[in-house]
């Protein structure tokens, strides 16, 4: 598979995740999370080392399945990205979580309450593992939107993309896709 010259820079890119987020994209549990970012095809995937997020509250099987994860400050995983826009609802929040497809949030005190007015988008990502051990010390600083600084692992990383192999199956991500896709539209407010 021959992968784009052009997007080789975005995977400096690192995406921290909530423990809930982090575990449940790399064991293909959902596809999907909130995010204010709008570009970047290959990204990076790492882990807070809090156990949830102070932003949004769990669902109860959210809390039983992030609290027994460990995550030990090194991560193989990249997520090729897609961004979709969203129409902040409750009843869209609530859908997805009785669908499974964002099980691990509480629709109303999960991503609907946070940032009410400024939650326009999500990332659907399809997340692969590498050979490529990515630790602290590689990565620079930053909240959530940190830069790899290891330009001899952006290059391993560059390589191992090109005979990468999905956590999920191509089918069982484009069936989450459309699902999803469905819902969002079916609350997205007329132009």
């Amino acid at each position: 598979m021959e992968i784009d010259r052009h997007n080789l820079e975005e995977i400096s890119k690192v995406e921290v995740l909530d423990k809930a987020n982090y575990f449940g994209l790399i064991e293909g549990k959902q596809i999907m999370f909130c995010t204010a970012r709008t570009r970047g095809e290959y990204i990076v995937l790492w882990c807070k080392v809090e156990k949830s997020s102070s932003k949004y509250r769990l669902s109860t099987e959210g809390q039983k399945f992030s609290e027994n994860k460990v995550f030990n400050d090194r991560s193989s995983f990249i997520g090729k990205m897609t961004y979709i826009s969203i129409t902040n609802n409750l009843n869209l929040w609530n859908e997805l979580y009785e669908e499974k497809l964002f099980p691990f949030w509480d629709p109303k005190s999960g991503p609907f309450t946070y940032n009410e007015n400024n939650l326009k988008r999500i990332a659907l990502c399809q997340v692969y593992k590498t050979q490529v051990i990515i630790e602290k010390q590689d990565i620079g600083l930053g909240r959530t939107s940190r830069k790899l600084n290891n330009s001899v692992k952006i290059e391993q990383l560059t390589n191992d993309l090109k005979k990468r192999i999905p956590i999920l199956p191509n089918q069982l991500f484009l069936d989450s896709q459309n699902k999803i896709e469905t819902i969002i539209n079916k609350y997205k407010k007329p132009s």
